[in-house]
């Protein structure tokens, strides 16, 4: 592969790499089990994992022996995945920007990005991944989006946003509906892709209990509130810390997982006449009058 130039790279997170490996929520392990049985993950398969984090996707692919080559730009990102992926051989990384590599043509079986698809140039990234991807591969994208119950410590949350943030983040009566909205934008730009169709899409569900200082710690790896004037950032943490201190210490987030598993446009007639289970389920069903 080459490079085409100076790496460039905003992702404030990085600077938190440790922290965010901790607090961050993980994906469902029925959501590798959907992959694997879709993808049929090998020793055989050439996988790129574009935005590759701590490596906590990372790790659930590895076990399925894939040839792994990651891309992640921020520096102590990949020293943290490095780490906790220190076990495995089948993992190579690359600390740099997707946009700024070239990889050869038709080299992948599976292109993936987890919670990284959005960042990444929109202009480029579907025809880039088209032809780095071989003709029958599959683009798998999924992401976790964090939801809100309808608590009285969620309204008390709300309160604290408004008193510190509002410059920052739009008040909402409806957070849930932001986060739909979201997922919709993004379903709509792969529809409109004229390189992929979606060929396979599941939605998972899952709760995560923080006390207050793991969620302290993970709005602490948002990029918007790493970005505050660390005056305006500590009053707000200290804040939150407080809220949910009050309320029995503990906080429950839902988390939307949307997976997105892709194919070529070409593809579809090929897929669509496939007798092997993996590219689509069916039934045959005799109906008489």
């Amino acid at each position: 592969m080459n490079f085409r130039g100076e790496k460039l790279f905003d992702a404030s997170f990085d600077k938190f790499a440790k922290t965010y490996d901790k607090v961050r929520p993980r994906y469902p392990i029925q959501l590798y089990k959907d992959i694997q049985t879709f993808c049929d993950i090998s020793s055989q398969t050439n996988l790129l994992e574009i935005g590759t984090g701590s490596g906590i996707a990372t790790e659930e692919i590895a076990k399925l022996r894939a040839r792994i080559i990651t891309v992640e730009p921020g520096d102590n990102l990949v020293e943290v995945a490095k780490q906790n992926l220190s076990g495995y051989h089948n993992i190579r990384f690359i600390c740099d920007t997707f946009e700024n590599c070239d990889f050869e043509n038709r080299q992948f079986d599976i292109i993936l990005s987890v919670t990284t698809f959005h960042w990444l140039e929109k202009d480029s990234k579907y025809y880039d991944c088209y032809r780095y991807l071989k003709d029958n591969g599959f683009l798998v994208l999924y992401w976790n989006s964090f939801c809100r119950e309808n608590s009285p410590i969620m309204k008390e949350i709300d309160e604290v946003y408004a008193r510190n943030l509002s410059a920052t983040y739009e008040r909402r009566s409806d957070v849930n509906r932001g986060v739909l909205d979201k997922v919709i934008k993004r379903e709509q730009e792969l529809i409109q892709s004229e390189y992929f169709y979606i060929s396979a899409l599941k939605r998972y569900r899952t709760e995560y209990h923080y006390d207050a200082d793991s969620y302290v710690a993970l709005l602490n790896t948002y990029p918007k509130i790493i970005k505050l004037s660390s005056d305006v950032r500590d009053k707000f943490l200290a804040e939150i810390r407080e809220v949910i201190i009050r309320n029995s210490n503990k906080i429950t987030i839902p988390i939307l997982t949307s997976l997105y598993i892709c194919r070529k446009r070409e593809q579809f007639t090929n897929d669509l006449g496939c007798r092997e289970a993996n590219v689509y389920s069916s039934e045959k069903i005799d109906i008489s009058l």
